[in-house]
């Protein structure tokens, strides 16, 4: 806004001080009166239409002064060309008649040229032309030569036919082809014609061909026939009006009730003409009362509707339906849509108690159908309102009838609660139940009201039973949440509790473990599998133990069993200071008997913590020394000092470890004893029988002619220790035969390498007999380089597929042999070589390859492609 129209106030917008002081000082307006003078209407007839402007000829629209006409459109032309004449008007002509079209259909039109232009006769023609598509009842030129018709027309016209029947007249109106604009015009002579007879009697007006009678025609028909006393009039099957059936239809006011009584008809749609014509004539009393609808029987919907929408028109506070327990609002609607990303459906009682809100519910959810289909819907109750079984039910019979892809509740804007899909649901399968959770049915808050709400309907029906908890939707469940899941469900007394998420069950009832405490920081622990496969145990473990108690420094008793192991690992990684399985013998588990090696260049130290009586020292070397044995790994020439406090050379415990160690080629081995001596006991100063030194065996590749004649070597003989009774032979040889041959041995190699020919052979029988005699030599095999060669006689056999027999060689290998090889005969290129089966020693990577050692090695490329 410029300067100039600002009337002195300042340029820039004033603070809110300034702006006050200015208020402050404007003048106050007295008020306008409110009988105001009324504008008179002004006859469409006579004004004129402006000119229109579009070049020199210029068109003006206005009612004539002549009787013989009803129109005239005033044509100014200049002076010009009398060939560009036709040029010019044409333009300006078209868009004014097209401006007029209503004021010209069916009208006299007077033409009339003004100006200096001369008009010639082709100005007559284009008049014609133009005006003909607005179907004039006549149009006339006037251009100097007096008046000269262009078109001449007639009034539309219907063929209207009476009849009486059944007790009314039948009006048969055919109207062809005729413009549907016309029809008006054309029925007026035959409506006035039934006016004029229509005193006392029924009329039904049957109307065919292209044009039908609008709203404002069958007004018209209406309003004139009731007009002439007509009791009754109908199009078709519409009733415009019935004066008997509006006796139906009482409509009373008493202080700030109006009451509409209604008597129904028969015929639903009768009744509903009725109340359509009725009740709005009493619109005006209805402003800010209660209406209360009263049917003399039970009101069909379409009724009700009718009188609902009849009422509202009229700005009532509440419309209420009377009923024999009360009466029921109707309007305002108890549901407000609110369309956004969701639809929410807002609960607004509006003076309904309970009972009503409940049915207007389950009635009105039917209207938001299509807007609701397919999408997210929210019904957010008002304050206060209790969510009950009866809630659920209605919210359960809305879903299916909307069609939602959600429903969800919420109470005053809060507190929001899924419903539908169904957020958890109880499903009995055979003895058992499963309680089906959507985790991603909303968020955690959302779904855990959900599930309070459905473990507290369903807890009668989980007492005593087997349930499982199964979570669907792909989200885990917070351990929050699935935590107050399985407490709500053991509380209502299930026998058994399992979760299932995913691929993984986990049984959380009954315990898996039953847990004592005794003394101060003493437990005692006993396990119980309860039907748990081993992924279930581990499961259950790990989630029990850490409630156990266990602490650091704590003594555990853990009760035998074929849990006990388990059980053992786990209070140990929860640093128990000491842990004991019960039993008829009890064993120490920990702290361990032996305590791990000390290597110092080629000097091992080997500690042994004896903590209880003979006895349970003895049962704790049964169930270390393999062991701890193993720990050393190859001794070769060390020399080790057992530490044994308290131990002397003839110890029954001390005697099995060095037997063990004599068994793995320790050099020498000493016993301290904790007196501050140590002694040696191995070789000579203990005993006088030490076995001699191993003979290097050297490894040659025979001649390819020569290999066929290698004959078995002596059967392996049984190990034994100077100093000690040997190990028992075998017990059980099936036929007497002796299956595996010593080929050679390397002793010097690392690790020590040693070849076995094993008697080739499938049948069940034969792998048994080979499978009890290595079983019986596996101590000979510890830590060595195992090569197997399958034998024929005295012919190696190449093993291209593993069979039974090579299992049974592997597997049993495995346990003792620091790597297990078999002899895969000639390669591609005719090169015998081994095959890694398995190795715990990085220079024997499984699967590889190796040159046959009884010959030169020469570098084999095995089968799968991969290097020697």
């Amino acid at each position: 806004m410029s300067s100039k129209h600002r009337h002195g106030l300042p340029k820039k917008r004033p603070d809110p001080k300034a702006k006050a002081e200015i208020e402050a000082d404007l003048p106050t307006l007295e008020p306008v009166e409110e009988d105001l003078p009324t504008l008179e209407p002004v006859d469409e007839a006579e004004v004129a239409t402006p000119e229109v402007e579009d070049g020199p000829v210029k068109v003006t629209t206005s009612a004539s002064d002549e009787a013989v006409f009803d129109l005239v459109l005033a044509v100014d032309v200049p002076a010009m060309d009398k060939k560009a004449v036709t040029d010019a008007v044409a333009g300006p002509l078209a868009r004014a008649a097209k401006a007029a079209d209503a004021r010209i259909r069916h009208k006299r039109v007077l033409v009339r040229f003004t100006g200096e232009a001369v008009i010639g006769s082709a100005v007559k023609q284009l008049v014609g032309t133009t005006l003909e598509a607005h179907k004039p009842l006549k149009a006339t030129v006037r251009r100097g030569f007096g008046d000269e018709t262009v078109i001449e027309g007639a009034l539309p016209k219907v063929q209207v036919a009476s009849s009486e029947h059944g007790g009314a007249t039948r009006v048969e109106v055919a109207t062809a082809d005729l413009d549907p604009r016309d029809l008006a015009m054309a029925f007026q002579p035959h409506l006035d014609s039934l006016a004029a007879t229509a005193k006392g009697r029924k009329f039904v007006l049957q109307f065919s061909g292209s044009a039908k009678p609008d709203s404002a025609l069958r007004a018209k028909i209406a309003d004139a026939l009731q007009a002439a006393g007509a009791m009754r009039a109908a199009i078709g099957e519409r009733v415009l009006f019935d004066r008997e059936m509006a006796d139906r239809v009482r409509v009373t006011a008493a202080n700030d009730v109006v009451t509409i009584d209604v008597k129904p008809a028969d015929d639903e749609m009768a009744t509903v003409d009725a109340i359509s014509t009725v009740v709005p004539q009493h619109s005006a009393s209805m402003q800010g009362k209660v209406v209360r609808l009263r049917f003399a029987q039970p009101g069909r919907a379409a009724e009700i509707a009718a009188c609902v929408d009849a009422s509202k028109k009229g700005g009532p506070a509440r419309i209420e339906l009377a009923g024999p327990n009360g009466g029921e609002i109707l309007w305002p609607k108890l549901l407000t849509a609110t369309q956004g990303a969701e639809l929410t459906l807002r609960v607004v009682p509006n003076e309904r108690d309970r009972v009503t809100v409940m049915a207007a519910f389950r009635r009105e959810c039917l209207e938001h159908a299509s807007a609701a289909k397919g999408g997210a819907v929210v019904v957010d109750w008002p304050a206060g309102f209790v969510l009950d079984a009866e809630v659920e039910e209605a919210l359960q019979a809305a879903a299916r009838a909307l069609a939602p892809k959600s429903l969800a509740c919420t109470v005053a804007g809060e507190h929001r609660e899924p419903f539908f899909p169904d957020v958890v649901l109880l499903v009995a399968e055979g003895a058992g139940h499963t309680f089906r959770i959507r985790s991603d049915a909303g968020k955690p808050v959302e779904v855990q009201r959900a599930i309070d709400r459905r473990i507290a309907t369903a807890a009668a029906a989980m007492r005593g039973k087997a349930v499982r908890v199964q979570v669907t939707g792909g989200v885990a469940l917070s351990r929050t949440l699935l935590k107050s899941v399985c407490t709500a469900i053991e509380g209502a007394g299930a026998s058994r509790l399992e979760i299932e998420d995913g691929a993984t069950v986990d049984v959380l009832v009954p315990p898996m473990l039953r847990v004592t405490k005794g003394a101060p920081n003493e437990l005692r622990i006993a396990g119980e599998a309860g039907g748990r496969d081993a992924a279930q145990q581990a499961l259950a473990l790990k989630r029990e133990i850490e409630t156990a108690g266990v602490t650091a420094g704590s003594a555990v008793c853990v009760a035998e069993g074929p849990l006990a192991e388990s059980i053992v690992a786990a209070v140990i990684a929860r640093s128990a200071g000491s842990v004991v399985i019960d039993g008829p013998a009890p064993i120490q588990v920990h702290p361990p008997l032996f305590g791990a090696p000390e290597k110092k260049g080629a000097a091992v130290r080997l500690v042994v913590n004896p903590g209880g009586d003979a006895a349970m020292v003895a049962r704790q070397v049964d169930r270390e020394l393999q062991g701890a044995l193993g720990r050393l790994g190859v001794l070769g020439t060390a020399g080790v000092t057992v530490v044994w406090p308290g131990a002397t050379a003839a110890h029954e415990g001390f005697v099995r470890v060095l037997k063990g160690l004599l068994a793995k080629k320790a050099a020498k081995v000493f016993l301290d004893s904790g007196d501050g001596k140590v002694v040696q006991v191995h070789p000579a100063t203990v005993s006088p029988f030490a076995p001699p030194p191993p003979t290097p065996v050297s490894i040659q590749r025979p001649a390819a002619s020569a290999r066929a004649a290698i004959a078995p070597a002596a059967p392996l003989a049984p190990v034994s220790v100077e100093g000690a009774p040997a190990a028992p032979a075998p017990t059980f040889v099936p036929d007497g035969i002796t299956r595996i041959s010593l080929l050679a041995r390397k002793d010097d190699a690392m690790p020590p390498m040693v070849l076995l020919g094993v008697a080739d052979g499938a049948d069940a029988a034969h792998v048994a007999a080979v499978e009890h005699e290595l079983t019986g030599q596996l101590p000979r095999l510890r830590g060595r380089c195992v090569l197997f060669v399958l034998r024929a006689g005295d012919q190696d056999v190449p093993v291209r597929r593993d069979g039974p027999l090579v299992a049974v060689l592997r597997r049993l290998a495995s346990k003792a042999a620091a790597a297990t090889l078999v002899f895969r005969g000639p390669d591609a290129k005719d090169r015998p070589h081994f095959q890694v089966l398995h190795s715990t020693v990085r220079a024997y990577p499984p699967g590889a390859a190796f040159a046959d050692p009884r010959g030169v090695r020469v570098p084999a490329t095995p089968p799968s492609g991969e290097s020697s």
